[in-house]
């Protein structure tokens, strides 16, 4: 049985997905499952989930979502809810939560990557990214702090992603990515990093109008939304296509 946290939140339990309860309660599975065997404190546990403006009954509800949780982990003997003066637990190994799955995953990429490695760095970073349910982390979770969870997490996954189309570059797999990759590029318009590896991918696949096409597009987002032109790095690699920059089309080019 494990902890997900990417997508919506709730438990894998003999092979299928059960969900955590309502929002809230599914909030307080989120709030613990983050700090996994370090207890929070009622009163953080209050602002986590209703900010700074819990209703008077707040601890009695908190009492009933953590009972509820507790039902639902009461023929597990991997993790538990605890109480303690310091406050609730959940007492698991960070390895059952898919967060830390994830992140285990996104760093041992890198070091592969690093030592040069990069199809095990592919193999780890797709692992990693395999893990998410959906674009969305702690979907349904509301409050600000969960809010700045999400955009964490998400930030987290445009990183690994970024990392492993550029090792999948570096090894010659541009064909095989130029579909994925305008897919993630119409979800991330604003990703210059993976505006950029789709623009190399469709350059070395003959499709230099295409990747130029992506550039101005993209330029013409950065303007609308941010006010601003495109990087240094995304503007270098427009030129090089427009000079015809033969180290372009070799793919350890970076």
């Amino acid at each position: 049985m494990g902890i997900r946290l990417l997508g919506q939140v709730g438990f894998d339990h003999n092979g299928r997905f059960l969900p955590a309860g309502p929002a809230k309660q599914s909030g307080v599975l989120t709030a613990l499952a983050m700090s996994p065997g370090q207890p929070v404190a009622m009163a953080l546990l209050v602002d986590r989930i209703w900010d700074d403006d819990p209703p008077s009954a707040a601890r009695g509800s908190l009492y009933a979502y953590v009972a509820r949780l507790r039902k639902l982990l009461k023929s597990r003997s991997d993790m538990a809810l605890r109480h303690s003066n310091a406050g609730y637990v959940l007492a698991a190994d960070r390895s059952l939560v898919d967060v830390y799955r994830m992140r285990g995953l996104a760093a041992d990429g890198q070091r592969a990557a690093g030592a040069g490695d990069d199809e095990d760095a592919i193999r780890l970073w797709q692992a990693s990214a395999a893990l998410w349910h959906g674009n969305v982390p702690l979907a349904g979770v509301p409050g600000a702090w969960a809010q700045r969870m999400r955009e964490t997490l998400e930030r987290e996954r445009l990183d690994t992603l970024v990392e492993l189309y550029g090792a999948k570059l570096r090894t010659g797999r541009h064909t095989d990515v130029v579909a994925e990759l305008s897919a993630l590029v119409a979800d991330h318009p604003l990703s210059e990093a993976l505006t950029a590896h789709l623009m190399l991918a469709l350059h070395r696949c003959g499709r230099t109008g295409e990747a130029l096409s992506c550039f101005a597009m993209t330029r013409r987002r950065l303007r609308d939304a941010l006010g601003c032109e495109p990087s240094r790095p995304l503007a270098s690699l427009h030129q090089r296509m427009l000079c015809g920059d033969p180290q372009l089309l070799t793919p350890s080019s970076r």
